[in-house]
């Protein structure tokens, strides 16, 4: 009878084990979506010229220079490239897709001489082709990719000027600034950019693009193609079109510290959750076979003498995992906090992560409730168990 006792109650506590650790798991899933998809500001794009459809492209020098962002400044682009016509005088509208009142001090040169009547065009669609992508990579091979743009793509205000190409080689010089996309996180903030490279499709021919990027001192930056290390800057050769943009993601440098615990966070929350199951599971057994093994009777004490000793079990074990769960969301806003710099340009952009403190707070209360509840439930099975071992 004392054994069977003893079984049912392995049986009925493992049972509630499972449903409380299938909850653990959703409220992992809740840990993971804690740090992803932030509040951000609007895309930008910017891109290869279009209307360069009957003279050939020999080579392209492009530079991309994102050592303002330390500044939070624009990001400055130059772009030389090198023409040839083979028939007579070309005359071309060309136009660039910046698609952002934020673009600003760009300048246009062609052999030399500064071109005068840049000016802006009305609303314009891009096809589909011309988009900017989706999304930009992680920082980190585990990272999943920020997205860049929802749906599809905006109307778009193109800066165009004309030109008249001679025949044989011409150079012409674009240089520009413009924003980079801002993605609200935590201890920093991502710093998005793409440059569409698809346009160069419908010129007449392309050759060779050597691109140059100028990354902050002390920041991570990573990017859609494959780029070179050469002294602070990152460089690539390609004899053709890469890809149809470039797309990088950028971020001040977080400490190392920060990142190892993001990254086993959800390990430690299920670890600490199985080691007060087990407490309680092994203290609960070896109750029972006290009971079931008696040699003389064995006073059992009324639920009132117990009661704060069982509500004392239940709230210790709800604030160690409550308090676990704050710690690895919450918790490390205060350990890890936005720089001074950082949180002020913050403010200045509006940015925010909206209701997730609150939903991450609630996440903890409501991991800290459910594993009150268990263990009140478990304590309060164990006594009457015990009770009716006595009396058997």
């Amino acid at each position: 009878m004392n054994k069977k006792m003893l079984s049912n109650y392995d049986v009925a506590l493992s049972s509630r084990l499972g449903c409380l650790l299938l909850f653990q798991v959703i409220c992992s899933v809740g840990l993971v979506f804690g740090n992803s998809g932030p509040f951000e500001t609007s895309a930008r794009i910017v891109g290869e010229p279009f209307g360069l459809t009957s003279v050939a492209i020999v080579k392209e020098d492009l530079e991309i220079d994102f050592r303002p962002l330390a500044d939070y400044e624009r990001v400055g682009v130059k772009a030389v490239y090198q023409l040839e016509n083979p028939e007579d005088v070309e005359r071309l509208s060309i136009a660039f897709a910046f698609g952002s009142d934020s673009n600003a001090n760009h300048r246009v040169r062609f052999n030399g001489v500064e071109i005068v009547g840049v000016k802006k065009l009305e609303d314009r669609e891009i096809t589909k082709q011309w988009w900017p992508p989706e999304y930009t990579p992680g920082l980190r091979p585990e990272d999943a990719p920020i997205r860049f743009r929802f749906g599809g793509w905006r109307p778009t205000e193109p800066l165009a000027f004309e030109l008249e190409i001679p025949e044989g080689r011409s150079t012409l010089e674009v240089s520009y600034e413009e924003e980079a996309k801002v993605v609200f996180g935590r201890p920093s903030m991502y710093r998005q950019f793409a440059y569409i490279l698809s346009p160069a499709k419908s010129w007449a021919s392309f050759q060779d693009l050597n691109l140059v990027v100028h990354p902050p001192a002390d920041w991570e930056l990573v990017s859609s193609v494959d780029l070179e290390v050469a002294g602070a800057t990152l460089v690539g050769r390609f004899n053709s079109i890469p890809a149809d943009n470039l797309a990088f993601t950028l971020r001040p440098e977080v400490p190392w510290v920060y990142l190892f615990v993001i990254k086993y966070r959800i390990a430690v929350v299920c670890v600490i959750t199985v080691l007060i199951l087990a407490f309680h599971w092994r203290s609960g057994r070896a109750t029972l076979r006290r009971y079931r093994e008696k040699e003389q009777e064995i006073d059992v004490p009324s639920l009132k003498n117990v009661s704060l000793n069982i509500l004392g079990s239940a709230f210790a074990s709800a604030l160690l995992l409550g308090g676990t769960v704050f710690f690895f969301t919450i918790g490390l806003y205060f350990v890890f906090p936005m720089s001074d710099a950082e949180n002020l340009y913050r403010s200045k952009l509006q940015l925010s992560d909206g209701y997730r403190s609150i939903a991450l707070f609630f996440l903890a209360v409501i991991c800290a409730v459910v594993m009150g509840c268990f263990v009140l439930v478990d304590r309060m099975v164990l006594f009457f168990r015990c009770k009716r071992l006595a009396r058997g």
